[in-house]
């Protein structure tokens, strides 16, 4: 009686082993091209929005964020890791040279002068989820340091160098050896101004329903201010982009200066990782 139960185990484990041989690669095979296929189809994904790049970015300021607005809720973000070479120091340098800038200066709201090290830097394209569309906004992340004390986060547009977010931290001891004369207040006073100055900047016109929210603001025992958040929502046809102008002073002298579109900078992993 044991045999017939002995050739019958032999049997099913001769079957089992067939089997194995039969369909087991198969399967291995359907594990790796299913994975292949997978790495391809994103390969590609970023291989369109690059040939889309080159064909069809569009270079006005304002039809590229009307765009963008429309479709805010739309996008997926892809980084890549730069080297901070001198290719990247003269792509920053043209950034940071724009009347933009020089304007801010003026207006005392950032420093007259200032030099700075890379401490890092990224490209981050912002893709629509339909990638017949192409790519949203192409821009370049840039981590800053100045050695008396500034700390300089930007991001800002490849092709065309507008600034989607720009933001300062500076110590006391940084204010002054940079000629900073003007305090807080100044920026706070001007924010109207400078949402005008901006809406241009972006290709807003400003007398086109451009609307200023003060969002919050305070001031310390000794009177000055020591805070102050400010949004201003650029018109486009049927939607809005929201400017964020804002400033802090701290007791140990740490004073932040930033603006930024808030819908850009909410893309971006290090911004919101920073905070606003």
């Amino acid at each position: 009686m044991k045999k017939p139960v002995v050739y019958g185990v032999c049997t099913l484990s001769l079957l089992l082993l067939i089997a194995a041989a039969c369909f087991l690669p198969q399967l291995v095979f359907q594990i790796e091209d299913a994975y292949r296929m997978g790495r391809t189809w994103s390969e590609e994904r970023t291989g369109l929005a690059v040939e889309n790049l080159n064909m069809d970015y569009e270079m006005s300021v304002d039809k590229r964020l009307e765009s963008f607005a429309e479709n805010v809720d739309s996008f997926f973000v892809s980084g890549t890791e730069l080297l901070t070479d001198q290719e990247s120091y003269m792509v920053t340098g043209a950034a940071l040279e724009q009347d933009i800038i020089w304007i801010l200066q003026d207006f005392g709201v950032l420093p007259a002068y200032f030099s700075y090290d890379i401490i890092q830097m990224k490209r981050y394209l912002i893709c629509h989820e339909d990638l017949n569309k192409g790519i949203a906004l192409s821009t370049y992340y840039c981590e800053l340091q100045i050695s008396d004390g500034f700390q300089v986060k930007v991001l800002f547009d490849e092709k065309t160098n507008t600034i989607y977010c720009l933001r300062f931290e500076l110590t006391q001891e940084a204010k002054d050896a940079y000629g900073m004369e003007s305090d807080l207040s100044v920026a706070y006073t001007n924010n109207y101004d400078l949402g005008y100055i901006f809406a241009y900047y972006y290709g807003i016109d400003p007398e086109n329903g451009l609307e200023t929210i003060l969002e919050d603001f305070g001031a310390g025992e000794d009177g000055e201010l020591d805070f102050f958040s400010v949004k201003i929502l650029l018109p486009y046809d049927f939607t809005s982009l929201s400017l964020c102008i804002g400033g802090k002073e701290e007791k140990e002298g740490l004073t932040s200066i930033s603006f930024e579109i808030k819908e850009i900078a909410e893309l971006i992993p290090e911004l919101v990782e920073s905070g606003s």
